[in-house]
Formats: C-alpha cells, structure tokens, sequence
C-alpha cells in the first residue's frame, strides 16, 4: 500500500469528511491515465483516495492504495461523494448514486480488448461515461447535472441488475469451490 494514511473517511457522523473515490479495479494491466487523472482531481482541490491496482503512476496528492480488501473497498464507495470506477462491472454496480466509468482502452495497454469501451455503450443512461479520463476535472464540475438526466427508474433497474448479478457470482464461485457445475 502506498500513500498516505488516515484521510479515508470514518464514521457517519457530519464530521465526515466526503472524497472522491477512484479504482481501477484488479485487472493486471496498469491504468496510469485514470491515475493521472485523480492527481489532476487532487490538485484541482478535490480529497481523492485511489486504489491503483498495478498501476506506477505517482499521485503525491492523493491518498494511494495498490489494493484495498473488499470490506475498506465497500466502506469507501459507500462514503465517497462520487465513486469514479473503470468499466468492470463488480466495481461499480451497486453503488450507491450515479457513477463516474471510465473504460479502458487496449490501444493504451489498459486491457487485452475494448470491451469495457463497448459495455459502457449499453449502460450510458444510468452512468456518467468519460472516455477520456483527461477529462475528468470538467466532468466532476457537470456532473451533478449529468446525474440529473439520468432517471431513477433506471438507476434502480441498474441496483436490481447489481444485485442479481452478485448472486450470480456468489453461486458460481461457491460451485467453483465445491467442485459441482
């Protein structure tokens, strides 16, 4: 773990102090424009904590973490002002609010493919899509009128899917661990 320590947010009190939450997830290709991009939120004045996975990229100003265990994971989407993820799905689904996604693009070596690119093709009605994460300060400063485009009916057809999709997972790794198909 790197960065510095005790700006995560505790608590639930008004004496919390709300960040902006970014993770890049736990693929194993580095995702070093997302971590630019959250140095460039901290030097704007934003509190941002970053999970950056195998990215290298330094980010002085941010609280970094390489990895998190699910549970500080949960605890800090749960408390962040606005959750800025990239586009796979178990990092963002769920949570609570309208995220920031950001894909990964293979002509950058962030992933094998662009799937994440065509994903958030499908999903642009209930998230906040930034291609670009260069981007990312302008799209912080719209994003609450983003949010308000995007209807609460699809915001909940999205926590259903969420959670429907967790279920499937959880059963495809207890069969995995239990040997049955």
């Amino acid at each position: 773990m790197g960065g510095t320590a005790g700006r995560v947010p505790r608590g639930t009190g008004s004496g919390v102090e709300l960040v902006i939450f970014i993770t890049v997830g736990t693929h194993g290709d580095p995702f070093d424009r997302l971590i630019e991009a959250a140095e460039a939120l901290a030097q704007s004045g934003e509190t941002v904590v970053v999970q950056r996975g195998t990215s290298r990229v330094e980010a002085p100003n941010c609280e970094v973490h390489d990895f998190l265990p699910p549970s500080e994971m949960a605890h800090l989407i749960r408390q962040s002002r606005i959750l800025i993820s990239h586009a796979g799905p178990a990092s963002f689904l769920g949570a609570p609010g309208v995220p920031i996604v950001v894909p990964r693009r293979a002509e950058f070596g962030e992933h094998v493919d662009n799937h994440q690119v065509r994903f958030v093709q499908h999903i642009r009605d209930r998230v906040h899509v930034v291609d670009d994460p260069a981007t990312l300060v302008a799209a912080i400063a719209r994003h609450d009128e983003v949010v308000s485009r995007i209807a609460p009916n699809e915001t909940r057809r999205t926590e259903r899917f969420a959670r429907d999709f967790g279920r499937v997972v959880d059963e495809v790794v207890s069969r995995a661990k239990t040997g049955s198909t």
